[in-house]
């Protein structure tokens, strides 16, 4: 089924504090969210609760509201902005829309220093190998880890996670801290 609800829970105290809808590794995503959502888990962290799986998005937009509904009824404090149901998936732009985007961007082109800055980045985050510290196990891709912590009963585990948590913008990512070698 293409389409899902989802639980953030905060790392240490396992409180919910944000329900929503996605598809694909949107769960796992730390970009597209509001700064509540992003101060919450840089302080605490998060872990992932897929709590049910939808076949149409209009489904899972209704479970969203449901759940938000509910947990705030319970006392939770949602980073949610929203009562839910805003879901964005299905958006088409026009044909003008997309003629439009495109001109403005027509001759935008990258700095020098941009494209230096961009290639640097490529050269020395692409391919790195890293390690789990508590461990001590070293990985030379992403999906290896995330393998090694599914095998290891983190079922849930994402490359995502483990990515920002290599990329210092998580503190860890499943109870593990990740270290460029």
């Amino acid at each position: 089924m293409k389409f899902y609800t989802y639980i953030h829970y905060k790392s240490d105290t396992k409180e919910p504090f944000y329900i929503g809808k996605g598809t694909s590794n949107r769960a796992w995503k730390l970009s597209g969210r509001n700064k509540y959502w992003k101060h919450i888990a840089q302080k605490h962290e998060f872990d992932v609760e897929i709590v049910s799986r939808w076949e149409y998005e209009q489904d899972a937009l209704n479970h969203e509201i449901q759940l938000i509904a509910y947990y705030k009824n319970l006392g939770h404090k949602l980073a949610n902005l929203t009562n839910g149901g805003e879901g964005l998936s299905g958006l088409k732009f026009s044909d003008e829309h997309i003629n439009n985007l495109k001109k403005s961007h027509i001759g935008n082109k990258l700095t020098d220093s941009a494209k230096a800055k961009l290639v640097k980045y490529l050269r020395t985050h692409k391919n790195k190998p890293f390690i789990c510290i508590e461990t001590g196990l070293k990985f030379e891709a992403l999906h290896d880890s995330a393998k090694w912590l599914k095998k290891n009963g983190k079922l849930k585990a994402h490359i995502s996670a483990i990515g920002n948590a290599l990329n210092k913008r998580l503190k860890s990512a499943y109870g593990y801290h990740w270290q460029y070698i």
